[in-house]
């Protein structure tokens, strides 16, 4: 097989077999997230940062504030963030270098496990230059994706970044275990790394997995043959599981995560989840328009609603275990995928986000690793002229990476305040209800009534069933001397939630200041 020209054109030195860090992508990844340090403080941010009183001192700030925000049962996101407040305050700029910096470990971690998964027993016909090409190529072309924006953005999913740096780290140790001649010190680094990520996110249940699967395929060749060689590992990897399941008792989101939700079955989650899963896959592809909010998202309630896109998810998952039949190591990155997306995208009910782009951060890699591998395998079997090779490879991976980068770098402006990333949500997803409500509310806060009132309207248009829209547009409308209207909103609010108290106690506020009715003096 001839040696790729790109891969040689990735590489410092065709010849060289010793370690290089790969400076090129420590550098786009700086290059891609310059101008994301100035964020703002975005919803949630605010219940788990901004107010969170917890945070005030490190040894508290393990803490979740309420059983419901994003930070309940995860106490190592949380004490990141304990972290940064006796750092920087509330200093935003040092809560976003963070997240920069963990992204770009994260991207480091990927390289290491496709650089030295190219250069496995298995895969030993790639020389050096190709392993350290492709591997960089991956590594670039998913650190500046644009798609992985909200991840990095977003300050309080920054529990996403972690939990996927203990996965990538897990699987790193492990390949590291496999060859090395003390493999005791890389086991225990990798079940440190799932027990950090229990702490991180639930998501690090499908770690062992995935690691398991890795083994299989690409270390020990069987299911036997991996527990034998590493069932002490295995045994560490399970108490990942418990530290889940007893974080898991606390019960974090419980109103909003789970079987329990009466406001939306399981089959109807998994059957909104064919077109969602659909969508996350054509961003990755093109990833425009990107949007940080879904609650607009229709319910599917029947099959006869979904049933193309669910034989098209159907046979995806088909050919993916075929491949892992017949093509084991192309299969495990469809299974990566389908592993990693089945916790969030599968029957468990995430009642305030059915759909989230931030669940692709990870899946993603395995998406640009297939097509990197295909594009390679491409140009190595088509084309026979280094020189040709060369010069195409290269201007596919700096072509595609100059398009996401220009995006990403697009991206990150809508991210400056929360009026103007809510403002990009209702421009790509006008029936967005809560995104006209969060906006009026963040409208309120800079003084602007009138407009204020605008969007709350348009909410309660959407969505006349919400509550909190009512009274929130009726406190508006009473600033503003539209008594009737005002206590119309607040009356609505009470007969659709007659235990929420605000709208009760503001309507009694109102009937006080207009006085008694004129029959009655």
């Amino acid at each position: 097989m001839p040696r790729n020209g790109l891969m040689a054109s990735l590489s410092r030195s065709g010849t060289a077999t010793h370690f290089r860090l790969p400076w090129i992508i420590v550098l786009v990844v700086l290059v891609a997230y310059h101008n994301s340090l100035n964020g703002a403080f975005l919803f949630d941010d605010y219940s788990c940062i901004v107010d969170n009183l917890q945070l005030r001192s490190v040894w508290t700030s393990w803490r979740a504030p309420a059983p419901d925000v994003a930070l309940a049962g995860r106490p190592v996101a949380a004490i990141t963030f304990g972290l940064n407040y006796a750092i920087h305050g509330l200093d935003v700029r040092g809560y976003h270098l963070v997240n920069l910096l963990l992204h770009l470990c994260n991207a480091l971690l990927l390289w290491g496990i496709v650089r030295r998964t190219l250069r496995s027993a298995r895969l030993r016909h790639l020389s050096e230059a190709e392993s350290y090409g492709l591997a960089t190529a991956v590594a670039w072309l998913w650190a500046v994706h644009p798609l992985l924006t909200e991840s990095v953005d977003y300050l309080v999913q920054r529990t996403e970044l972690l939990v996927a740096a203990c996965l990538l780290g897990m699987l790193y140790a492990v390949i590291r275990a496999a060859t090395s001649a003390r493999p005791g010190r890389w086991a225990g680094a990798a079940i440190g790394c799932g027990l950090l990520g229990a702490g991180s996110k639930e998501l690090i249940v499908v770690a062992p997995l995935i690691v398991l699967l890795y083994d299989r395929v690409f270390l020990s060749g069987s299911w036997r043959a991996a527990l034998r060689l590493r069932r002490g590992l295995y045994l560490g990897l399970t108490l990942t599981w418990a530290i889940v399941a007893l974080l898991a008792l606390t019960g974090p989101r419980l109103r909003t995560v789970g079987f329990q939700q009466s406001h939306m079955a399981p089959w109807a989650y998994a059957l909104t989840q064919c077109g969602v899963i659909l969508h996350y896959l054509r961003l990755a592809l093109w990833p425009s328009p990107l949007v940080v909010d879904y609650a607009d998202w229709p319910i599917a309630a029947r099959l006869a609603e979904v049933w193309l896109q669910a034989a098209f998810i159907g046979g995806l998952l088909g050919i993916t275990v075929w491949a892992l039949r017949r093509r084991p190591m192309l299969g495990f990155l469809g299974a990566w995928v389908w592993i990693i997306l089945a916790p969030t995208s599968s029957v468990i009910p995430i009642i305030t986000e059915v759909a989230a782009e931030r669940r692709m951060y990870l899946p993603l890699a395995g998406l640009v690793t297939l097509g990197v591998v295909a594009g390679w395998r491409l140009l190595s079997r088509s084309i026979w002229r280094p020189t040709i090779q060369q010069a195409l490879g290269v201007a596919m991976v700096l072509g595609l990476s100059s398009v996401y980068l220009t995006l990403t770098l697009q991206r990150h402006v809508v991210y400056r305040s929360e009026r103007t990333m809510l403002e990009d949500v209702i421009a790509k997803r006008p029936g967005n209800e809560r995104a006209y409500y969060n906006l009026g509310l963040a409208l309120v806060e800079a003084g602007e009534d009138e407009a204020a009132i605008e969007r709350l309207q348009q909410a309660v248009h959407i969505s006349p069933a919400d509550a909190w829209a009512h009274n929130n547009l009726g406190v508006l409308l009473a600033r503003r001397h539209h008594w009737d209207e005002a206590a119309a909103h607040y009356t609505e609010a009470i007969r659709l939630n007659p235990w929420l108290t605000e709208p009760r106690d503001n309507l009694q506020q109102l009937l006080a200041m207009q006085g008694p009715p004129p029959e009655s003096r």
